[in-house]
């Protein structure tokens, strides 16, 4: 049976009678196209420019072995994604009160989203959940650090300081942040 048209295959490194494995992709799964970065992201509206305020409506993390290791969270957007950006900072805080965040690790990534909402025209958070915790292999927690006039932003504490890479996938709309281990 021929593999996938999705598979990656890999051949282990040094002498081994082993042959190249194919390993099938799970399911959602987006391969990392490069290692990342620690750099400031930028991300970019759809549309742009954007017509009416995101609405938030899914925050959720895992954990993907493959390409030596990722830990994603996914934000989830009903129609429209707006712009924002990720980085890393040296704290976090609430954007009302301007009180710290304590998270667990020893690194924060911030990620912040302009023209979004996390609640409906009522007040009725829009997610779940306004903290996530992580697999553990690098994203240890995640919390929700402002729903406030139109920007939503999350801290994300990770274990250490780590190369981590953006994707932007439609249908539906999301960002996606995977953290290399």
């Amino acid at each position: 049976m021929a593999p996938s048209p999705n598979a990656v295959t890999s051949t282990p490194s040094g002498p081994s009678p082993t042959p190249a494995v194919t390993v099938a992709p799970v399911d959602g799964t987006v391969f990392p196209q490069n290692q990342g970065s620690t750099d400031p992201t930028t991300i970019k509206s759809n549309p742009d420019p954007i017509t009416k305020a995101a609405t938030l409506v899914d925050v959720r993390v895992g954990a993907h072995p493959e390409s030596g290791g990722w830990d994603r969270i996914v934000f989830e957007f009903e129609d429209e994604r707006s712009a924002g950006i990720v980085e890393y900072v040296d704290e976090a805080a609430n954007c009302g009160s301007g009180n710290a965040v304590t998270l667990p690790g020893e690194a924060i990534l911030a990620v912040r989203f302009d023209a979004t909402n996390a609640h409906d025209d009522n007040g009725r958070l829009t997610i779940d959940a306004t903290e996530v915790n992580g697999p553990g292999n690098i994203i240890l927690k995640s919390v929700s650090t402002c729903d406030f006039e139109a920007v939503v932003s999350w801290a994300i504490g990770l274990k250490s300081m780590r190369n981590y890479k953006v994707s932007l996938l439609e249908n539906p709309s999301r960002v996606i942040i995977d953290v290399k281990w």
